[in-house]
Protein backbone atom coordinates (compact mmCIF):
# COMPACT_ATOMS: atom_id res chain seq x y z
CA UNK A 1 0.00 0.00 0.00
CA UNK A 2 1.51 3.47 -0.67
CA UNK A 3 0.49 6.61 1.46
CA UNK A 4 1.31 9.76 -0.34
CA UNK A 5 0.11 13.03 1.64
CA UNK A 6 -1.55 15.60 -0.61
CA UNK A 7 0.34 18.40 -1.59
CA UNK A 8 -2.51 20.82 -1.63
CA UNK A 9 -2.00 21.58 1.99
CA UNK A 10 1.38 22.58 1.92
CA UNK A 11 0.50 25.87 4.14
CA UNK A 12 -1.00 24.10 6.91
CA UNK A 13 2.20 21.39 6.75
CA UNK A 14 4.46 24.36 6.39
CA UNK A 15 2.36 25.95 9.63
CA UNK A 16 2.97 22.68 11.99
CA UNK A 17 6.67 23.04 11.30
CA UNK A 18 7.37 26.69 13.04
CA UNK A 19 9.76 27.21 15.57
CA UNK A 20 8.41 28.80 18.91
CA UNK A 21 9.01 32.52 18.34
CA UNK A 22 7.41 32.37 14.77
CA UNK A 23 4.80 30.34 15.98
CA UNK A 24 4.02 32.87 18.88
CA UNK A 25 3.82 35.71 16.06
CA UNK A 26 1.18 33.45 14.39
CA UNK A 27 -0.38 32.90 17.25
CA UNK A 28 -0.58 36.48 17.75
CA UNK A 29 -2.13 37.48 14.71
CA UNK A 30 -4.81 35.18 15.15
CA UNK A 31 -5.63 36.62 18.16
CA UNK A 32 -5.98 39.63 16.96
CA UNK A 33 -8.13 38.65 13.76
CA UNK A 34 -10.38 36.85 16.40
CA UNK A 35 -10.98 39.88 18.22
CA UNK A 36 -11.89 42.06 15.79
CA UNK A 37 -14.08 39.81 13.67
CA UNK A 38 -15.68 37.18 16.45
CA UNK A 39 -17.71 40.32 17.57
CA UNK A 40 -20.49 41.64 15.60
CA UNK A 41 -20.09 45.16 16.73
CA UNK A 42 -16.05 44.97 16.34
CA UNK A 43 -16.86 43.75 12.79
CA UNK A 44 -18.95 46.29 12.19
CA UNK A 45 -16.97 48.68 13.76
CA UNK A 46 -13.80 47.62 11.41
CA UNK A 47 -15.57 47.88 8.45
CA UNK A 48 -17.16 51.41 9.19
CA UNK A 49 -13.23 52.19 9.88
CA UNK A 50 -12.28 50.84 6.39
CA UNK A 51 -14.76 52.49 4.47
CA UNK A 52 -14.08 55.97 6.50
CA UNK A 53 -10.33 55.57 5.42
CA UNK A 54 -11.07 54.14 2.01
CA UNK A 55 -8.68 50.84 2.61
CA UNK A 56 -8.24 48.18 -0.83
CA UNK A 57 -10.32 45.91 1.45
CA UNK A 58 -12.79 46.39 4.08
CA UNK A 59 -12.69 43.47 6.34
CA UNK A 60 -9.93 40.83 7.73
CA UNK A 61 -9.78 36.89 7.07
CA UNK A 62 -10.20 34.13 8.92
CA UNK A 63 -7.75 31.42 8.89
CA UNK A 64 -8.64 27.25 8.17
CA UNK A 65 -6.66 24.31 7.20
CA UNK A 66 -7.71 24.23 3.52
CA UNK A 67 -5.74 26.04 1.01
CA UNK A 68 -7.95 28.61 -0.31
CA UNK A 69 -8.10 30.48 2.97
CA UNK A 70 -4.59 29.49 4.43
CA UNK A 71 -2.95 31.30 7.61
CA UNK A 72 -0.85 32.93 4.11
CA UNK A 73 -4.18 34.79 3.14
CA UNK A 74 -4.93 35.65 6.51
CA UNK A 75 -1.42 37.04 7.30
CA UNK A 76 -1.11 38.81 4.05
CA UNK A 77 -4.59 40.79 4.70
CA UNK A 78 -3.75 41.88 8.31
CA UNK A 79 -0.44 43.35 6.97
CA UNK A 80 -2.24 44.94 4.06
CA UNK A 81 -4.40 46.51 6.74
CA UNK A 82 -2.21 47.06 9.74
CA UNK A 83 -2.86 50.86 9.71
CA UNK A 84 -6.58 50.05 9.98
CA UNK A 85 -5.87 47.51 13.04
CA UNK A 86 -3.66 49.87 14.63
CA UNK A 87 -6.07 52.77 14.89
CA UNK A 88 -8.80 49.97 16.07
CA UNK A 89 -7.35 48.91 18.70
CA UNK A 90 -6.04 51.90 19.93
CA UNK A 91 -9.56 52.86 19.96
CA UNK A 92 -10.47 49.99 21.68
CA UNK A 93 -7.65 50.40 24.05
CA UNK A 94 -6.37 46.87 23.75
CA UNK A 95 -2.34 48.10 24.71
CA UNK A 96 -1.65 44.54 24.44
CA UNK A 97 -2.84 43.42 21.24
CA UNK A 98 -1.34 46.53 19.82
CA UNK A 99 2.28 45.83 21.33
CA UNK A 100 2.34 42.48 19.71
CA UNK A 101 1.40 43.76 16.83
CA UNK A 102 3.68 46.66 16.77
CA UNK A 103 7.03 44.05 17.50
CA UNK A 104 9.84 43.87 15.03
CA UNK A 105 9.59 40.55 14.46
CA UNK A 106 5.61 40.64 13.74
CA UNK A 107 6.07 43.19 11.52
CA UNK A 108 8.53 41.99 9.43
CA UNK A 109 6.75 38.29 8.89
CA UNK A 110 3.53 39.82 8.02
CA UNK A 111 5.08 42.23 5.26
CA UNK A 112 7.20 39.47 3.98
CA UNK A 113 3.92 37.14 4.01
CA UNK A 114 2.27 39.86 2.03
CA UNK A 115 5.02 40.11 -0.73
CA UNK A 116 5.99 36.34 -1.04
CA UNK A 117 2.19 35.60 -1.54
CA UNK A 118 2.48 37.12 -4.87
CA UNK A 119 5.30 34.89 -6.03
CA UNK A 120 4.64 31.96 -7.87
CA UNK A 121 8.15 30.32 -6.73
CA UNK A 122 11.53 31.41 -6.15
CA UNK A 123 14.51 29.11 -6.87
CA UNK A 124 17.33 30.35 -4.47
CA UNK A 125 16.60 30.86 -1.06
CA UNK A 126 19.63 33.49 -0.65
CA UNK A 127 18.62 35.40 -3.24
CA UNK A 128 15.37 35.85 -2.12
CA UNK A 129 16.36 36.47 1.78
CA UNK A 130 19.13 39.15 0.16
CA UNK A 131 16.52 40.94 -1.95
CA UNK A 132 13.65 41.08 1.38
CA UNK A 133 16.44 42.09 3.63
CA UNK A 134 16.34 39.33 6.31
CA UNK A 135 16.09 40.64 9.42
CA UNK A 136 19.41 39.20 11.15
CA UNK A 137 17.87 38.81 14.79
CA UNK A 138 15.20 36.02 13.02
CA UNK A 139 17.83 33.74 11.13
CA UNK A 140 18.90 31.58 13.91
CA UNK A 141 14.73 30.71 13.70
CA UNK A 142 14.03 30.16 10.09
CA UNK A 143 17.02 27.96 9.83
CA UNK A 144 15.45 25.32 11.44
CA UNK A 145 12.19 25.73 10.64
CA UNK A 146 13.47 24.91 7.02
CA UNK A 147 15.09 21.63 8.66
CA UNK A 148 11.97 21.18 10.15
CA UNK A 149 9.82 21.82 7.22
CA UNK A 150 12.71 19.14 5.01
CA UNK A 151 12.18 16.88 7.90
CA UNK A 152 8.24 16.56 7.63
CA UNK A 153 8.61 15.99 3.56
CA UNK A 154 10.48 13.23 3.44
CA UNK A 155 8.00 11.78 6.22
CA UNK A 156 5.12 13.00 4.20
CA UNK A 157 6.10 12.51 0.88
CA UNK A 158 8.20 9.14 0.55
CA UNK A 159 9.76 7.75 -2.84
CA UNK A 160 7.53 5.41 -4.74
CA UNK A 161 9.64 2.18 -4.44
CA UNK A 162 10.02 1.88 -8.76
CA UNK A 163 11.30 -1.55 -8.02
CA UNK A 164 8.53 -3.05 -6.58
CA UNK A 165 6.42 -5.93 -8.02
CA UNK A 166 2.94 -3.37 -7.73
CA UNK A 167 4.70 -0.54 -9.46
CA UNK A 168 5.98 -3.30 -12.47
CA UNK A 169 2.74 -4.47 -13.02
CA UNK A 170 1.17 -1.19 -12.67
CA UNK A 171 3.79 -1.03 -15.69
CA UNK A 172 3.49 -3.75 -17.68
CA UNK A 173 1.48 -6.09 -16.29
CA UNK A 174 2.10 -8.58 -18.75
CA UNK A 175 6.02 -8.61 -17.73
CA UNK A 176 5.89 -9.46 -14.24
CA UNK A 177 6.15 -13.03 -12.06
CA UNK A 178 2.86 -13.68 -10.46
CA UNK A 179 4.73 -15.07 -7.45
CA UNK A 180 5.98 -11.58 -6.63
CA UNK A 181 2.17 -10.31 -6.27
CA UNK A 182 -0.05 -10.19 -2.86
CA UNK A 183 -1.95 -13.60 -2.85
CA UNK A 184 -5.29 -11.88 -3.16
CA UNK A 185 -4.70 -10.89 -6.58
CA UNK A 186 -2.87 -13.92 -8.36
CA UNK A 187 -5.70 -16.07 -9.68
CA UNK A 188 -6.76 -13.05 -11.11
CA UNK A 189 -3.67 -12.04 -12.67
CA UNK A 190 -3.13 -15.45 -14.82
CA UNK A 191 -6.70 -15.31 -15.81
CA UNK A 192 -6.32 -12.39 -17.81
CA UNK A 193 -2.62 -12.10 -18.44
CA UNK A 194 -3.34 -14.23 -21.29
CA UNK A 195 -6.08 -12.12 -22.71
CA UNK A 196 -5.44 -10.82 -25.96
CA UNK A 197 -8.15 -7.90 -25.57
CA UNK A 198 -6.09 -6.84 -22.49
CA UNK A 199 -3.47 -6.71 -24.87
CA UNK A 200 -4.49 -4.83 -27.43
CA UNK A 201 -5.66 -2.61 -24.97
CA UNK A 202 -2.74 -2.04 -23.16
CA UNK A 203 -0.73 -0.90 -26.25
CA UNK A 204 -3.57 1.75 -27.43
CA UNK A 205 -4.88 2.98 -24.16
CA UNK A 206 -2.67 5.06 -21.40
CA UNK A 207 -1.79 3.51 -18.19
CA UNK A 208 -4.85 5.57 -16.53
CA UNK A 209 -7.50 4.84 -18.82
CA UNK A 210 -6.11 1.34 -19.07
CA UNK A 211 -6.74 0.63 -15.79
CA UNK A 212 -9.89 2.13 -15.56
CA UNK A 213 -10.92 0.37 -18.14
CA UNK A 214 -10.66 -3.06 -16.40
CA UNK A 215 -12.29 -1.73 -13.22
CA UNK A 216 -15.35 -3.93 -14.46
CA UNK A 217 -13.48 -7.11 -15.32
CA UNK A 218 -10.29 -6.92 -12.94
CA UNK A 219 -11.45 -4.95 -10.05
CA UNK A 220 -8.64 -6.62 -7.68
CA UNK A 221 -5.37 -5.77 -10.10
CA UNK A 222 -7.11 -2.53 -11.54
CA UNK A 223 -7.96 -1.14 -7.88
CA UNK A 224 -4.26 -1.88 -7.02
CA UNK A 225 -2.81 -0.29 -9.81
CA UNK A 226 -5.08 3.26 -9.65
CA UNK A 227 -3.87 3.27 -6.47
CA UNK A 228 -0.42 4.03 -7.40
CA UNK A 229 -1.49 5.85 -10.35
CA UNK A 230 -4.11 7.92 -8.93
CA UNK A 231 -2.74 8.67 -5.05
CA UNK A 232 -4.70 11.77 -4.15
CA UNK A 233 -8.16 10.58 -5.53
CA UNK A 234 -9.63 10.60 -2.06
CA UNK A 235 -8.65 14.02 -1.48
CA UNK A 236 -10.00 15.15 -4.67
CA UNK A 237 -13.35 13.90 -3.91
CA UNK A 238 -13.09 15.85 -0.36
CA UNK A 239 -11.80 18.90 -2.10
CA UNK A 240 -15.09 18.70 -4.72
CA UNK A 241 -17.74 18.23 -2.04
CA UNK A 242 -16.47 21.44 -0.42
CA UNK A 243 -16.48 23.39 -3.32
CA UNK A 244 -20.31 22.61 -4.24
Amino acid sequence: MVSIHCFIHRQALVSKTLPQKLLQTLDSAIRIVNYIKSSALNSRLFTLLCEDLDSDHKNLLYHTEVRWLSKGNMLARLYELKEEVILFLQFKEKHDLLTMFKDDSFQWVHSKASTLLNVISFSRLFEAIKNNKLDANLKPDIKPHLQALEDEFRRYYRDIDSESPIWHMTRNPFVVDVLQLPEEVQEEFLEKKADSSMKNDFHLLTFEKFWIKRLPVNSKLACLALRVLIPFSSTYLCEKAFRL
